[in-house]
């Protein structure tokens, strides 16, 4: 997954990429009450999460225990319409089975978690270590 972001950022001329990388990654088991406030992942290139788990959240609370986007651009919700994506931040309510990766300079927290059970996931940042693209137009 790592080297297909990478290839992704990358001169769409160049090919035959090789890379490699170092990954460190944590669990997180939030209960009822608990939240991440908003943070971002310095000397990363990448960062993520993987839902193991979402607990039960209690109903009428539209944002528990979602995970939430911060743009970095200042002005970027000024003027957008009902439903525009990313203008200004971008909620993603978790599921089971659901893995998401965002650049490690983007801001983000999560919204606190009320409800029955625990929320478990495996967070994880990618470092690249070595990246080579290959010669332009190679195949």
């Amino acid at each position: 997954m790592a080297l297909e972001l990478a290839k992704a950022a990358s001169d769409p001329g160049r090919a035959g990429a090789t890379a490699s990388f170092g990954i460190e990654a944590w669990a997180n088991v939030v209960r009822s009450g608990g939240y991440h406030s908003a943070h971002k992942h310095p000397n990363y290139m990448w960062s993520g999460v993987y839902y193991v788990a979402v607990g039960i959240p209690d109903a009428g609370k539209p944002s528990n225990g979602c995970i939430e986007f911060i743009d970095p651009r200042d002005a970027a919700g000024m003027a957008s319409l009902p439903g525009m994506r990313f203008a200004g931040h971008q909620v993603i309510a978790p599921e089971p089975g659901m893995m998401v990766v965002v650049p490690s300079w983007l801001k983000h927290y999560v919204h606190p978690f009320f409800g029955k059970l625990e929320r478990i996931s495996v967070a994880f940042n990618v470092v690249v270590m070595d990246y080579q693209t290959g010669a332009p137009g190679q195949q």
